[in-house]
């Protein structure tokens, strides 16, 4: 079964989906690190499906920010 990660920056409008075989932490950290990377400014807020506040970055910092030294 397929997984699609969607990210939608309401800022400029912009989408972001890919699909995946599993939807593991390891897989939404990279998914957010290739947004991130694409995105001329810092996000601060991330919104889950319920459009509550949600400190993602907690969450998924030891795999968002491996390696990126």
């Amino acid at each position: 079964m397929k997984r699609i990660f969607v990210a939608i920056d309401r800022t400029s409008k912009v989408a972001f989906a890919e699909l995946y075989s599993c939807a593991k932490r390891v897989v939404a950290a990279e998914f957010l690190r290739r947004v991130l990377n694409r995105l001329p400014y810092k996000v601060e807020l991330f919104l889950n499906k319920a459009k509550r506040k949600k400190n993602v970055m907690l969450s998924l910092s030891k795999h968002l920010y491996r390696n990126t030294t």
